[in-house]
């Protein structure tokens, strides 16, 4: 299946992220970059063409002017292609077997619509990088919510979704935004979870 990787994060976190998709095992990734506001766009496009080179196609697309997180979600789901969406936010970057093995245990998991791998959670001390917890949910776990924020990189789920009605709520900050849409999610659908570690955050 296609999976749309929506590339969500500041300038300063498009380089990690987007070496990490681009290494990705899985051979069927369309990639979707919604900029900050203010990022200057004749920049963005010179420094996106090291990565339009890539193996995957790459798209950008201009949020309005002060958009929040949830808007440029949203604008980014809008605009997908693929079977399945899977976001990067700030500081989140995903290791190479990430899309396959989540794309994989989804589909041990019929009928599941969306799903959940582990996180290594890495906390910044004065430009200075130190890995604070490894996050699992165990694939036995019924309630995805109940231990700990997801963060974006974490979930897959399908495209049809968003078609369908589940949104991320702009009047929301960003945190309650992206909380709000697992709530949605875990509520109205089935979700696979991983407990094996193939993301950063």
């Amino acid at each position: 299946p296609l999976v749309s990787v929506l590339v969500l994060g500041g300038p300063e976190d498009m380089a990690d992220a987007l070496d990490s998709v681009m290494l990705q095992t899985h051979c069927h990734i369309e990639i979707i970059v919604v900029p900050d506001w203010g990022v200057d766009q004749e920049g963005l496009a010179a420094g996106l063409g090291y990565w339009n080179k890539g193996r995957f196609p790459l798209r950008a697309i201009e949020a309005p002017a002060h958009s929040s997180l949830a808007q440029k979600a949203n604008l980014a789901m809008a605009g997908a292609l693929g079977d399945w969406v899977l976001m990067l936010g700030k500081g989140d970057s995903l290791l190479p077997d990430h899309v396959a093995k989540l794309l994989a245990r989804i589909a041990e998991s019929t009928p599941s619509r969306c799903g959940s791998a582990g996180v290594q959670m890495i906390q910044s001390e004065q430009d200075h990088f130190r890995e604070s917890w490894e996050w699992r949910l165990t694939p036995a776990s019924g309630q995805p919510l109940a231990y700990c924020p997801l963060p974006l990189s974490a979930v897959m789920f399908e495209r049809v979704l968003f078609m369908e009605g589940y949104r991320f709520n702009d009047q929301l900050d960003d945190q309650a935004a992206i909380w709000d849409f697992w709530l949605q999610l875990v509520s109205g659908t089935e979700w696979a979870t991983s407990s094996e570690v193939t993301t950063r955050h």
